[in-house]
């Protein structure tokens, strides 16, 4: 607990005076509107999603027009299929006892009342399934194979139950059972059917058979993942949510992170056979400076530094966390919020936070209202200093961007299969959403076989000789 003192609830700027730079800093922290000081700018803008492709022209365009044109005529024709092959067998049930024709049939009781309960029981159960199962189709680029098939089934099996019903059963069949045995047995059936979808799209997937090798472009980070047996735009929707989970947050300007160059000795030449010429030394004189050896010295540099700055910010927020402590007391009168505590602990971690973002370049994930309420959450659930800074001492998942975060996130494969056939041995396709590009590499795992040995008994014969010491 700490006394309710008489300063700013939020610190936007503050002076800081150093002896070694001789010289007045103005620090802001975090602005989201200005360049950083002391540092350039990198300006983005908007790029079109819009892909020049070669061979791609106006058919490619019409194509995905007419595609996401007929998109809402497909789901309503699934909607319509479904429907009816699902109020199918209560119809077949209700037509003989509604009186719309002159069909008399005959009662059966108690039976008859059995097989109606197991009918609605079953229907109940057939409808949580499919709600399971088809609850929101993903949003591919073309359609599924397997649930166009299953859809095609699903039409089929009405059809011929309609028409067996309008031919053998309706004004025929004169036992009521007879009836509702039948609605039962298309029920069967629709559970059956389902049971082929849990397999082709559940289980069939599930089962490993190819490795993807997935690499992000420009950073060049790497995954590996099992995948199964499935179509090319259902393993573009498996690997990006994997790529939402597993990769870390692309930084784009990371790589114009400043790196202090460290003056290297200048190259020394030496001429064996015969004096060099001095436009044989300027080669040679090339060559010897290729740039690597500065890239490692300025990497290194680099790497310092934010271990220096890293170590100065977790000193410094354990200190500013000493400062505080969670009240045990039933509402004493200088107690304060989360908020009020973390905007008056604020001050002293501003600075070496500051410097540490603007070395990592993430000062653009971040505003001062964002930090200063995740240090209030830390408080409030007293958490450790080190826990504070995890979120950016480490790279989140790509869920956790809270810069580029939308809920619907607009991606384009690139393949040169089509996209509802199955994967195949050697697959490539690109997964591209603005600066950023995925290459997933298909292989298939190759089939194991295990033979069984006969298990050796444990027993040893000690072999002896004149020279032997034992």
């Amino acid at each position: 607990m700490i006394d309710k003192p008489d300063i700013t609830r939020a610190a936007r700027s503050v002076n800081f005076s150093e002896a070694d730079e001789e010289r007045d800093i103005e620090v802001q922290i975090l602005p989201q509107e200005e360049p950083w000081p002391d540092h350039h700018t990198a300006a983005t803008s908007e790029v079109s999603e819009v892909l020049d492709l070669p061979g791609f022209g106006k058919d490619f365009d019409d194509e995905k027009r007419s595609w996401e044109c007929s998109r809402p005529l497909g789901l309503t024709a699934t909607f319509v299929i479904c429907a009816c092959a699902y109020a199918s067998p209560v119809l077949f049930a209700v037509m003989p006892k509604a009186g719309i024709t002159k069909w008399e049939v005959t009662s059966c009781g108690a039976e008859c009342e059995g097989l109606l309960l197991s009918l609605a029981f079953k229907l109940f159960l057939l409808f949580i399934a499919c709600v399971a199962l088809f609850r929101k189709p993903p949003a591919l680029p073309r359609a599924s194979l397997f649930r166009s098939l299953l859809l095609f089934l699903c039409a089929v099996l009405a059809f011929s139950f309609w028409l067996f019903y309008a031919v053998r059963v309706l004004n025929v069949e004169r036992d009521y059972r007879a009836v509702l045995h039948f609605s039962t047995s298309m029920v069967d059936s629709l559970l059956f059917l389902h049971y082929l979808g849990v397999v082709l799209l559940l289980l069939r997937p599930s089962t490993p058979t190819f490795v993807v090798y997935v690499t992000r472009s420009p950073d060049g980070e790497a995954r590996t993942y099992l995948i199964g047996s499935m179509s090319v735009q259902a393993a573009a929707l498996f690997i990006l949510r994997h790529y939402y989970r597993d990769f870390p947050v692309y930084n784009p300007w990371l790589e114009m992170a400043p790196r202090r160059r460290r003056p290297a000795p200048e190259p020394k030449v030496y001429a064996v056979d015969h004096e060099l010429t001095q436009s044989a030394r300027a080669r040679a004189m090339a060559v010897a400076s290729r740039g690597a050896r500065d890239r490692f010295y300025e990497d290194e540099d680099y790497d310092r530094k934010v271990k220096k700055r890293r170590a100065r910010l977790l000193s410094s927020a354990e200190e500013a966390f000493t400062h505080v402590r969670k009240s045990k007391e039933q509402a004493p009168q200088t107690a304060m919020d989360s908020q009020e505590a973390a905007q008056a602990i604020f001050p002293a971690l501003a600075r070496p936070l500051q410097k540490f973002l603007r070395a990592t370049r993430q000062q653009p994930f971040y505003s001062l209202d964002s930090i200063v309420g995740y240090l209030s959450s830390c408080l409030k659930h007293d958490l450790s200093p080190r826990a504070f800074l995890q979120r950016f001492c480490r790279s989140e998942p790509v869920v956790f961007n809270r810069r580029d975060h939308r809920p619907r996130q607009p991606w384009t494969i690139i393949c040169s299969q089509v996209l509802y056939h199955g994967l195949q041995d050697g697959t490539e396709l690109v997964l591209r959403q603005n600066d950023v590009s995925i290459l997933c590499q298909v292989k298939r795992l190759p089939e194991l076989v295990i033979s069984e040995d006969p298990y050796d008994e444990d027993k040893f014969v000690l072999r002896l000789n004149s020279e032997t010491s034992v």
